[in-house]
């Protein structure tokens, strides 16, 4: 066809051209005699392909279509488990400590107590907007806080000196090298921002039960006696805390110290919140005294699940000591729990930690019986220093120098007198061997 165009021949649509002659079933796209080329001759990249015809389809308007139905998929409710539920709550309330607080994450959430407010000034006198807080959590760990100019006035009404806050949405940061003066030792910072979320948290009052021992107690109780100024503002330090009965006590060390009404300037911001009432509820409210049940050793054996870690009262005679368990037990330095021995070294899984020197503490098994049957009891260390007025690690090391005098005096110089111990004990031999010869003669 192109050949007839450019020879100028007249071209006429309707005659059939030599594709049309040729069209079979299964036609070769480019043919043998169609590979030369003027060039190279006969062409390696000849492709061909079969076009296969397709059979018309009749369609009568008639038929109903064949359409499968559609499959109804029942969209099922995810319902939570017991599980994720719990996590969920427990997420709600998770409050991190500041010891855990890290640059790089958002999602943090503190609950802590607000002890010092604090605001700078330039040379002339002229103070800061921008303010400084110093934050306290129940692990007794301090961190600074800077609230900008942008936000001071959306926060500072809700951040009040004493008071107990949750806060979440802050930036951490690490202080700069600059940073030489700082309100606490702490190498990071918290920076709030309009985003930060504070939360005001009620409090029921606390109480802590302190102990104080012998002459320094009769001290103490004196001094209380002679204060004037009610009520009576006590600041403790170097106390030793520890557990009794599930609670946190307070009881005095050779380095405890006490002030009463001392003049600080938190004594004087405390005495001035003492003049608000709802303060007063709070900090003077009283708790229920718990009641300790008296029971006997049938009943005990009776109780169930919901008494455990129930404190009750038994009137019982004591009868013997097991001596198939240890009396003493080595505990940790921090947590006063039980160690365990593990190749030589003891090792603590409450802190975790290595005790290189555990304390000896006394675990006594004994026999205690009344009138209606014999039970075993524990008796821990406080209750047997009550009874025989003794530490366990003195009863120990006495205990250990008895049972092991033999293998102590043999290790002592090796059983082997020295040269001038030995000359000694020749010289007395001889003066006592020339005796004995003159009272034979």
């Amino acid at each position: 066809m192109v050949e007839s165009m450019e020879e100028s021949d007249s071209f006429d649509p309707n005659t059939k051209t030599i594709m049309e002659e040729h069209e079979n079933t299964d036609i070769q796209a480019i043919e043998e005699n169609n590979n030369l080329t003027p060039n190279t001759g006969n062409s390696s990249n000849a492709k061909t392909r079969t076009i296969k015809l397709v059979e018309p389809v009749q369609y009568d308007p008639k038929d109903e279509p064949q359409i499968q139905p559609l499959k109804l998929v029942k969209k099922e409710e995810t319902k939570l488990n017991f599980s994720s539920k719990l996590y969920q709550r427990m997420s709600a309330k998770r409050v991190d400590p500041i010891t855990s607080l890290k640059p790089g994450r958002y999602d943090y959430r503190i609950k802590v107590r607000v002890i010092r407010k604090l605001r700078g000034s330039t040379k002339e006198g002229e103070v800061f907007k921008a303010f400084n807080i110093v934050l306290l959590d129940s692990m007794q760990s301090r961190i600074h806080a800077f609230v900008p100019r942008l936000c001071v006035d959306d926060l500072e009404d809700k951040m009040i000196v004493g008071k107990v806050y949750t806060i979440k949405n802050f930036t951490v940061q690490n202080y700069k090298a600059t940073d030489i003066f700082r309100c606490v030792r702490n190498d990071r910072q918290l920076i709030f921002s309009k985003e930060t979320h504070i939360e005001d948290v009620e409090e029921n009052g606390s109480k802590i039960q302190v102990i104080f021992w012998d002459k320094y107690g009769e001290n103490f109780d004196k001094a209380m006696n002679e204060q004037v100024e009610k009520p009576v503002i006590v600041i403790l330090s170097s106390c030793k805390a520890g557990l009794w009965n599930d609670e946190v006590e307070l009881s005095n060390v050779s380095a405890t110290k006490y002030y009463l009404n001392y003049n600080h300037h938190s004594v004087l911001q405390l005495r001035k919140r003492m003049n608000q009432p709802k303060f007063v509820d709070i900090a003077m409210a009283t708790t229920e005294t718990r009641k300790i049940e008296q029971l006997k050793i049938n009943q005990i054996t009776k109780l169930g699940k919901e008494y455990i870690k129930s404190q009750v009262m038994l009137l019982v005679q004591i009868k013997s000591v097991v001596d198939t368990q240890s009396w003493f037990m080595r505990t940790c330095t921090t947590y006063d729990h039980e160690t365990e021995l593990n190749n030589g070294i003891f090792i603590c899984k409450n802190c975790p930690r290595t005790v290189p020197h555990p304390d000896t503490k006394y675990k006594i098994h004994v026999i205690a019986s009344d009138d209606t049957g014999d039970l075993e009891v524990i008796m821990h260390d406080r209750e047997v220093r009550t009874l025989i007025g003794r530490r366990a690690r003195d009863v120990l090391d006495e205990a250990n120098f008895n049972d092991k005098y033999e293998e102590y005096r043999k290790k002592w110089g090796g059983g082997v007198m020295g040269s001038k111990s030995q000359a000694k004990t020749r010289a007395n031999e001889r003066i006592l061997a020339k005796e004995a010869a003159q009272r034979m003669n």
